[in-house]
């Protein structure tokens, strides 16, 4: 009979101690979700203040009058591209920045709707380069500016729209995240007075 007991008083206590254990197991689980929650609302964060700093760092300047040569290897100047009230979007870039962003922007000028002029601004490898991107993707409405020296002031890549006053607005840094992007393009639609279809 004290067997019994004690089977029955060890079966309960273990009982116990499993039902502890699921719940601190369920306990350390949704600790873990608030963490990532958290890691990834920081890291939101810390993307939110990088696209505001930028933009108001940039906001407002005059962008430089960069010459270089476009895809036909012809002379250009920044400044004889802008010959009327509308703004131009510009996407500028380093030859050494990541390739896998700089595809994935090409892609989205490839799928959004835009109808202002887009001018890419590189230290683009050759001319071959230039025109093998704008067949690959399909590019219209798109020009490229090949200059010699990037500035190091310069933040790459980045996009903003230049009007003909070569005032920079709009400016994003895509260094960090591409998902942007598309609203981006969107809301530069909207700006600008141009209908996505």
């Amino acid at each position: 009979m004290k067997l019994i007991i004690i089977i029955v008083i060890q079966c309960i206590l273990l009982r116990i101690v499993i039902a502890g254990q699921i719940k601190l197991h369920q306990q350390n689980h949704y600790l873990l979700q608030l963490e990532e929650k958290y890691i990834e609302t920081e890291k939101t964060k810390d993307l939110f203040q990088k696209i505001i700093g930028n933009f108001y760092t940039f906001e407002g300047y005059s962008e430089q009058n960069y010459s270089g040569k476009d895809e036909n290897g012809n002379d250009l100047e920044l400044s004889k591209i802008i010959n009327n009230d509308q703004p131009i979007l510009i996407f500028k870039y380093q030859n050494t920045d990541c390739s896998h962003c700089i595809e994935k922007v090409y892609e989205q000028i490839q799928d959004a709707i835009l109808s202002i002029k887009v001018l890419f601004i590189s230290d683009f490898q050759n001319f071959t380069s230039m025109k093998y991107i704008k067949e690959k993707y399909n590019l219209k409405n798109v020009m490229f500016l090949r200059i010699e020296d990037m500035p190091n002031t310069t933040i790459t890549p980045c996009v903003y729209l230049i009007n003909k006053d070569m005032k920079i607005t709009h400016f994003l840094s895509i260094t960090t995240n591409d998902i942007i992007l598309p609203s981006y393009l969107k809301q530069i639609n909207l700006s600008t007075g141009n209908i996505i279809n």
